[in-house]
């Protein structure tokens, strides 16, 4: 459902403000989170798998290299014992704020026994460290800030044009270019995604029908 949902909607043009909801504090779920969240998927994937359970059959498999846009994987996922390890270590960094700071988080994903024996784990995520690193002298960024337009060194770059995979992450260094889908002509040449309807319809006003609710939000419904 991910998936088929990031496909549907990764060319709208408010799936920035998507990204910037889920990063909230009232989301709170920003990127080193969704990062967490995938490979904790990956570990209860291949705990099932290695079960021998029925269930994977139930399971979506986790996305391909190609679909995350060949994004580097946290190397102890893929060593083949990570299902079975009681923590695994990770880390993310921020490469879309200002271009003079980088921002890193390390967390954790610990592995929960099951209530039952022969029963799969559960996976509980922890956020360990978070540093945020500015290599420029202080007053030297002042100055350096002073003689460019307010809008350049911490512009936000073009985060949603970058995002793959149902977590939406942010593409490899080697992920080929992403195309936009072709026009459509025809009978549907008129369709809108419901995401543009809701921006371009309705009014704000409370009697005017245009309110915010889960019917006419200017975004389309995150992912669950």
């Amino acid at each position: 459902y991910l998936q088929q949902w990031q496909r549907d909607h990764e060319w709208d043009d408010d799936l920035q403000g998507v990204l910037d909801f889920l990063a909230s504090s009232f989301f709170d779920h920003p990127g080193w989170r969704r990062q967490a969240l995938e490979e904790s998927y990956r570990l209860l994937y291949d705990e099932v798998a290695r079960s021998g359970s029925n269930s994977i059959r139930d399971l979506p498999e986790p996305p391909t290299s190609e679909e995350i846009g060949f994004r580097r994987l946290n190397e102890a996922l893929v060593t083949g014992k990570a299902s079975t390890m009681d923590v695994v270590t990770g880390s993310y960094e921020d490469r879309n704020g200002c271009a003079l700071t980088k921002r890193k988080w390390e967390y954790q994903i610990r592995r929960i026994p099951p209530p039952n024996p022969g029963g799969i784990s559960g996976r509980r995520i922890y956020v360990t460290r978070q540093m945020q690193d500015c290599p420029v002298d202080a007053r030297a960024l002042r100055k350096f800030g002073c003689s460019i337009p307010s809008d350049g060194c911490c512009a936000r770059r073009d985060t949603a044009r970058r995002a793959r995979g149902p977590f939406l992450l942010p593409e490899g260094s080697r992920a080929a270019p992403k195309r936009p889908p072709r026009p459509i002509t025809g009978p549907g040449a008129g369709f809108q995604p419901a995401a543009a309807a809701a921006v371009g319809g309705g009014g704000g006003s409370p009697g005017g029908g245009g309110g915010m609710s889960a019917a006419n939000s200017p975004f389309p419904a995150p992912p669950r």
